[in-house]
């Protein structure tokens, strides 16, 4: 019964919110009684779990004993481990003089995700300790629980949370655990002899000597009599012979008539035998099955745009299905159409991937003696000394007070050649950009090598030649506190660092510390091959200046923390020690505004009022009820969108007014976009934009599989198959079906060609619709993208387009984008900022909340 009663208190949601499955199984134990394993799924319904919802469902701390007194005896008596260790050698748990089960813990302030798969939970030194056997148990020695379960049944019930699939081995061999055995010795009497014989060899044989047997204790003899479940699931499983995988959804059989019945409530889940790649045509068909809707005959599932194919295979190819060769092939006999030679080259290059490096061929600096030229170097000097004069002149007589005093310090900095790190600080509006412009046509005029980069794809766009640190710096993707850029002494890149005299990164701040210290150490290797000093210097001596704005977005930590995203930011590097800090304030958008104008007092006000909620001090702002520290923020009644009918039909009307007439202008749809926190809500509103647009749909599937690489598990492709591949979604990659129309507005995900203004984060209409390179062509073929969330125990390989549909962005892809309809402050404008907040009842609130980091502001 009090099984059963916490099985029902897990399905009603009320312990860990609504779940999708259960799974568990009774272990029986020679020594005493029952207990159970059991797993839970959890329905995220796209929310991810984070560290804070963790610590309201399982905690690894003792309770005060004066405000929780019922909770500090139950966590005394039921979920302590031990003493163990130091404390008591002989308890059951030391095996070879440590603790099997890992205690005592390490004190945590914090709740964290580990990369195996495991959750170290927090133990705060609290100072509250439980007395055991003349020993002080601190929160080291807790065994993770819910206080509501534990207060409940008044039971020893350990409670962990999984965030890799890959733990699931480990914790299904106890669900799925064999019956309890034993080895019994048999003596067996037979001619005087008290051992067995074989027969024709007549040696003793000593493997009949024991018998492996099924040991069956009473209590489990017990629990199989009276007729109770040892292992259960749900929601349940039913075996059905199906060529159609959604058909049980909506329909169930009906054994007694053999028909289908149209299916009143209750959830299935329909999944195909799983079929090996080596069984050729059975294969494709499989996939066929799984991909191709409402086919009546074989010959309908070969059928494809018109065309039916012999095979399977050369279905599923026709589908882009397969990885295979022949896409490359057809991809260029489709671009010889219409594509001129330079679109051609591009094209090869980008479908290519690869340089002559990679297959250790010579390559020129290997096959002359004396490297007369760098290209790198050449590119940074190739500019005309006149025009960038005259631009310089004309820029710095637009600057205000701040601007120029950040201009003289930086400049007189490079031109004495004195090692010094800058960060210019400024919201936005306060011409950041264009204090970078100014600052690198004066020193490209004084033939100074300038890198500029930028923390996104399209903030690099608005700056001169700019690119992002990633790329150009060669900074690792998977980057940790030792990691250095993959920069070595005699390469070009490296002789064009030695040349540079000025590095500015734009969009600083969210960028993770790691990225920044690693190619402060990358700089340090290699200035110190000319001066020894230089190892000793931050960035080796290079003058290096950080932009950015406080307010906006901070590194991106999954499942982070506050304290996670604030350890994280370039504040807390051990460089920012060295920093110099240089302070735009000036609104720079209203100084091309009469002051006498009605138009000014609207912005400054709108301007005054973005500040302060980025500062997190608005005058009707309220403390939050969930306990953060985080505020919630009146908006202005005029900025909301109210409605009781669809939201994002209301948001869309407000956003895209007029849109039947005006989908397919560049202009209309580059001023304007919908921002929002998740992915999850951006394709929400993508998918419902695309619907209303008039235009005949395509619909282009990728071709999954699973990366041979040295992490792969085995078996893979048993334990992963296809079709739960298609399922997967990752941050900045493509989704498995994309659905694309005449007309829709499209993101680059990937960085193509930089050059050519192609880099992630680039919007385009069949032809770029933002940046430099604006109304320019492009073809972008789809190509082998690979990734590796942190839960997923494999790397994904996906082909398919680096695109995604745009009518909506998320806030961090906003970075470097002005759009005059959109949100807060990547907007110009009063009159183009429109709010829908959706409480948690369904109605449209007023306010929301507003989380400020006080100590980066305080930091900067």
């Amino acid at each position: 019964m009090k099984l059963q009663q916490l099985l029902e208190d897990i399905r009603s949601g009320s312990i860990f919110g609504p779940i999708s499955a259960i799974l568990y199984s009774i272990e029986f134990q020679k020594r005493g009684l029952p207990h159970v394993h059991i797993l839970v799924w959890l329905d995220k319904k796209g929310n991810e779990i984070t560290t804070d919802i963790i610590n309201t469902w399982i905690s690894a701390e003792i309770p005060d004993p004066i405000k929780d007194p019922l909770g500090y005896i139950l966590v005394s008596e039921h979920m302590m481990h031990g003493p163990c260790g130091e404390k008591n050698w002989n308890c059951p748990c030391m095996k070879n003089g440590r603790c099997s089960k890992f205690y005592p813990k390490e004190f945590q302030e914090e709740t964290n995700f580990t990369d195996t798969g495991f959750t170290l939970y927090r133990r705060r030194d609290t100072g509250i300790y439980i007395r055991r056997d003349n020993h002080n148990l601190d929160n080291k020695w807790v065994v993770p629980h819910n206080i509501q379960l534990l207060k409940k049944y008044q039971a020893h019930i350990n409670v962990e949370y999984v965030n890799k699939s890959k733990v699931l081995k480990y914790l299904c061999k106890y669900v799925n655990k064999g019956p309890e055995q034993a080895h019994i010795f048999f003596e067996q009497i037979k001619k005087g002899q008290d051992t067995p014989v074989n027969e024709q060899t007549k040696d003793i044989d000593e493997i009949k000597e024991y018998l492996d047997c099924r040991y069956i204790c009473e209590q489990d003899a017990l629990w199989r009599l009276l007729g109770y479940e040892i292992h259960y699931h749900w929601p349940p499983v039913e075996r059905l012979q199906l060529t159609y995988c959604e058909f049980p959804l909506k329909w169930r059989w009906d054994e007694t008539n053999k028909k289908w019945i149209k299916r009143q409530h209750g959830f299935k889940i329909g999944r195909l035998y799983y079929v090996n790649p080596a069984e050729g045509e059975r294969f494709y068909l499989r996939i066929l099955l799984m991909t191709v809707k409402g086919a009546t005959s074989y010959a309908d599932l070969r059928t494809y745009n018109g065309i039916v194919y012999e095979t399977f295979k050369e279905a599923c190819a026709a589908r882009g299905l397969l990885n295979d060769d022949n896409e490359w092939y057809n991809t260029f006999e489709e671009a010889t159409k219409w594509a001129t030679p330079s679109h051609l080259r591009n094209l090869f290059a980008t479908i290519n991937g690869q340089n002559i490096h990679n297959y250790n061929l010579p390559y020129r600096s290997q096959c002359s003696k004396v490297d007369i030229h760098n290209q790198l170097i050449q590119e940074e000097l190739c500019y005309n000394v006149q025009h960038l004069e005259e631009e310089a002149n004309k820029l710095y007589s637009q600057l205000n007070k701040d601007q120029k005093v950040a201009f003289h310090q930086i400049v007189q900095s490079v031109l004495d050649n004195k090692p010094k790190f800058y960060f210019v600080s400024g919201h936005g509006g306060t011409g950041k950009t264009f204090l970078w412009n100014t600052i690198v046509s004066y020193l490209r005029a004084q033939k100074k090598i300038v890198l500029t980069v930028a923390s996104s794809g399209v903030a690099s766009l608005l700056l001169p030649n700019g690119r992002t640190a990633h790329s150009r710096f060669r900074i690792p993707i998977d980057i940790d506190e030792m990691s250095i850029c993959d920069i070595k002494r005699v390469t070009k890149l490296a002789k064009l660092l030695i040349d540079t005299s000025l590095v500015i990164w734009d969009e600083a701040l969210m960028t993770n510390k790691q990225c920044f210290e690693a190619f402060d150490r990358s700089l340090r290797d290699i200035m110190s091959e000319s001066t020894k000093e230089a190892s000793d210097i931050p960035f080796g001596g290079k003058v290096v200046v950080l932009g950015g704005d406080p307010k906006q977005i901070l590194p991106v930590i999954e499942n982070g923390s506050k304290s996670h995203i604030i350890s994280a930011s370039i504040v807390k590097s051990y460089l920012w020690k060295h920093v110099t800090t240089i302070y735009l304030m000036d609104n720079m958008r209203l100084k091309r505004i009469n002051q006498n104008t009605s138009e000014y007092k609207e912005i400054e006000s709108f301007n005054n009022w973005i500040l302060s909620v980025g500062n997190g001090d608005t005058k009707d702002s309220t403390n939050n009820d969930d306990g953060s520290d985080s505020v919630l923020v009146q908006i202005p009644e005029e900025l909301l969108i109210r409605t009781t009918g669809h939201k994002i039909g209301a948001l869309i009307h407000y956003t895209y007014p007029d849109f039947q007439t005006n989908f397919q202008h560049p202009n209309y749809l580059k001023e304007r976009a919908i921002l929002t926190t998740t992915n999850e809500i951006v394709d929400e509103i993508n998918d419902y934009m695309i619907n209303i647009l008039p235009n005949p749909e395509r619909e282009y599937l990728s071709a999954d599989s699973i990366s041979k690489c040295s992490d792969a598990v085995n078996d893979a492709n048993i334990l992963y198959p296809v079709e739960y591949l298609n399922t997967l979604n990752a941050n900045n990659y493509p989704p498995h079906k994309l659905r694309l129309k005449v007309g829709v507005p499209i993101m680059l995900l990937r960085n193509l060609n930089q050059s050519l203004g192609l880099c992630n984060g680039t919007r385009l209409i069949a032809e770029i619709i933002i940046g430099t390179h604006t109304g320019e062509k492009t073809y972008i073929p789809r190509i082998n993208l690979t990734t590796k969330a942190s839960h997923w125990p494999f790397t994904l390989n996906r082909r398919q387009f680096p695109i995604k549909v745009c009518y909506s962005m998320t806030i961090n892809k906003s970075q470097g984008q002005t759009l005059s309809n959109v949100a807060l402050s990547r907007v110009t404008s009063k009159k183009g900022l429109k709010i829908l907040i959706e409480n948690d009842d369904g109605s449209c609130g007023s306010k929301t909340q507003n989380i400020v980091y006080k100590e980066i502001l305080q930091s900067i």
